[in-house]
């Protein structure tokens, strides 16, 4: 089929002729111009990418969550399909399966290396947290700044070089720490409290009553208790 409109199909070539493989001049490409001019945009393919790997991560743990029934001895419980796959890995491998048996110790030997790994990270933080803050404290002191806002304080994190652990004794933040305050001074107002239920208790008749205030004298104790068991030592006695 011969090229009816005026234009040769090729230069200098009036026979070119229309046909498979062979598009009307005016619809083909220009020779260094782009068949997309506009590009695919910046950043697409990544998104794109992105995307996939963000609905493939919400499936698979979609299916991990999801609850399973298992037989428990005579019962019937609900897991996680996550912790059933490790139950049935368990089972095969305390029944003599060697594959099994080295699946589930690599399982449990990765988990320990990466708690281990987490538990490392947290002690180095923990360890230049504590030298900051006591360094800051001490430059605040002189300046006769405040520093109420050095939460947690240096004093309530308890470092063990030995045992590689840091442990907070003390309120993370300072709505914590208002908690600490309030229970601290409850603590300080029992005496008085407890002094005024027991003379009531004293000089009350009704039995009625008198057992209304051997509870509260009870709840009295059992909240301060609590409270100190809470509480560090530097807060309970440390000065106004």
């Amino acid at each position: 089929m011969k090229n009816n409109d005026g234009d040769s199909g090729g230069p200098g070539d009036d026979d070119y002729e229309v046909g498979y493989g062979k598009p009307p001049k005016a619809t083909r490409f220009r020779k260094g111009t782009s068949g997309n001019p506009k590009g695919r945009p910046r950043g697409s393919k990544k998104a794109q990418v992105l995307c996939r790997r963000d609905t493939f991560v919400r499936i698979v743990m979609e299916e991990v969550d999801r609850k399973v029934r298992v037989n428990d001895g005579n019962r019937v419980i609900e897991v996680t399909a996550l912790q059933a796959v490790l139950r049935s890995l368990g089972i095969s491998a305390l029944k003599g399966s060697y594959r099994a048996q080295a699946k589930f110790i690599a399982i449990a030997k990765a988990n320990e290396d990466e708690q281990n790994e987490g538990n490392l990270d947290a002690f180095k933080a923990a360890v230049e947290y504590k030298e900051w803050a006591t360094q800051e404290l001490e430059t605040r002191k002189q300046a006769k700044k405040s520093i109420d806002d050095i939460i947690p304080h240096p004093e309530d994190i308890r470092i063990d070089p030995w045992a590689g652990t840091a442990v907070i004794v003390g309120p993370l933040t300072p709505e914590e720490k208002k908690k600490w305050a309030a229970m601290k001074s409850y603590i300080k107002r029992s005496g008085n409290i407890l002094r005024d239920l027991e003379e009531q208790l004293r000089i009350e008749k009704d039995p009625n009553e008198k057992q209304g205030l051997i509870h509260d004298i009870e709840g009295v104790r059992e909240r301060v208790d609590s409270y100190k068991r809470t509480m560090a030592d530097r807060w309970l006695t440390q000065k106004e």
